[in-house]
């Protein structure tokens, strides 16, 4: 009889919008968590994500914890991953910015636990051929993505005994599946409805993986309740005796499996970016979500604006202040969770943008105004770019004049927010749909409005609104003047 390996990889994501109480809580519980699973079963391993905020508050407390946690690390039954520092999505990242969040991961975890990691957590499981180059070069032997991104690649089941590899000109990355299905089963169904999935085989060698993320709903809900059917699933499992799975970290099963099955996976995401599920590449993100896009498309063009700095103090300060704009959470376009379409996260991310763009003009010692004509949004035209001490604003003047930010620096204020104030989607929602980034909006309304109640009304029923821009196509006769619209517009 054959004993199954089982690797079970637990994650705490990057929240931005916790405070500093409560982050601190939910590090001490879910270190806690883990400490409790080791020393109450001595034949467990773990494989542990942390993101790099709860990271420097571990660095800040250094609790007992630390060393308890520490002895299960050089014992060999607690393994850590690396990632980048705010659960960036990398594939959208300059180069050298994709690197800063990875190093600064990689040293806050070597400081205060004194391991190199081996492997890399990918938030949201983002995936791009890019990635195996920039993982290879930063040290990292492998990555995990979920089953059905594997099998969507290859049209086959995802592998039980072993693991895949991408390669890029060269460079070879592994890859483990996580059992997505397993993991959530066991959750909603607790551990005794799966115990079967860990009989000991005839003869070939399986393995599992099983992930668990607990900060799922990443706007405040620990799921503390998790800790459960894992503590019942381990014991269970550890009462078989000899016939119990062997629990690995990661990396053994990478050291322990025979040469692995070779994929070609291009761009792939998990579920939580809020994504169609016909779509497969984080960039998708941007060209659905304007609001998404704008806010990548501003920190692009401070992150420019950093680099031509000289080297020093400040332009390293301007770097490390902008990079927690690059976390997926401010990008994600689902209903639950946080992301792009609640009205604070947006406000929460543009405060940082107009934080960092303040420090930059000091830094740069720009005074006044500054009018720039430039491809700000990236899509090949020019657009109207005014930043001033006060306010700053862009218009694309070739859509109608369309204005698609409204900063107040003195109060790193974005007076456009990039929303429409629709309706809740139901009764007691937080959710408001995000139908378009513009501030102003083009209206048709008759002459025959001629009083404030009037217009009010008119405007919130939504009458007369185009759906897109008008492109300015007026004809001017002696009859009058025309406007000529789009079946798109209408």
């Amino acid at each position: 009889m054959v004993r199954p390996l089982l690797s079970i990889t637990l994650a705490l994501h990057e929240a931005p919008l916790f405070s500093r109480r409560q982050s601190e809580e939910i590090l001490n519980h879910f270190l806690g968590g883990v400490r409790d699973l080791l020393m109450e079963n001595e034949s467990v391993a773990l494989s542990v994500y942390i993101a790099g905020r709860f990271l420097n508050i571990a660095h800040q407390r250094k609790t007992t914890l630390l060393s308890q946690l520490r002895t299960f690390t050089e014992e060999g039954r607690l393994e850590w991953l690396g990632g980048g520092m705010y659960d960036p999505l990398l594939p959208i990242l300059p180069n050298k910015m994709q690197s800063l969040q990875i190093r600064a991961h990689r040293r806050s975890l070597e400081s205060l636990v004194g391991v190199r990691p081996r492997g890399f957590w990918l938030p949201s499981t983002v995936w791009e051929q890019s990635l195996i180059g920039l993982l290879v070069r930063e040290g990292f032997e492998f990555t995990l993505l979920e089953s059905d991104q594997i099998e969507n690649a290859t049209w086959r089941t995802p592998l039980s005994d072993g693991y895949w590899t991408v390669e890029d000109r060269g460079r070879v990355l592994r890859i483990l599946s996580i059992d997505r299905e397993l993991s959530d089963q066991l959750i909603a169904e607790g551990a005794e409805e799966l115990m079967s999935h860990f009989e000991p085989q005839e003869a070939e060698l399986k393995s599992r993986v099983l992930s668990f993320s607990f900060l799922r709903d990443q706007r405040g809900v620990y799921e503390e309740q998790w800790w459960d059917p894992l503590r019942d699933l381990v014991r269970r499992l550890t009462q078989w005796g000899d016939r119990a799975p062997q629990f690995k970290v990661l990396s053994s099963q990478i050291d322990e499996r025979l040469p692995a099955v070779g994929m070609n996976l291009h761009s792939s995401v998990g579920r939580s970016l809020g994504l169609d599920e016909r779509l497969h590449s984080c960039r998708d993100l941007l060209l659905q979500q304007p609001e998404s896009n704008y806010l990548h498309k501003r920190m692009i063009w401070l992150w420019k604006n950093i680099e031509r700095l000289p080297e020093g103090r400040s332009k390293k300060s301007l770097e490390e202040a902008l990079m927690p704009v690059a976390s997926l959470y401010w990008y994600r376009n689902g209903k639950y969770g946080g992301g792009v379409r609640y009205l604070e996260d947006r406000a929460a991310c543009h405060k940082i943008l107009n934080d960092v763009e303040l420090q930059l003009r000091k830094a740069s010692q720009i005074e006044g105004a500054r009018f720039d004509s430039v491809d700000f949004l990236g899509n090949g035209d020019r657009q109207l770019l005014y930043r001033g001490d006060q306010f700053g604003f862009l218009v694309e003047p070739r859509v109608g004049g369309r204005i698609r930010s409204l900063d107040y620096h003195p109060h790193s204020l974005s007076l456009i927010n990039g929303y429409h104030p629709a309706k809740p989607e139901f009764p007691g929602s937080v959710h408001y749909a995000v139908d378009s980034i513009c501030g102003l909006r083009d209206w048709f309304a008759p002459a025959e409005l001629n009083d404030v109640a009037s217009w009010l009304q008119y405007l919130q029923d939504d009458r007369g609104l185009l759906q897109s821009p008008h492109e300015s196509n007026f004809r001017i006769r002696e009859e009058g003047a025309q406007v000529w619209l789009s079946g798109e517009q209408l």
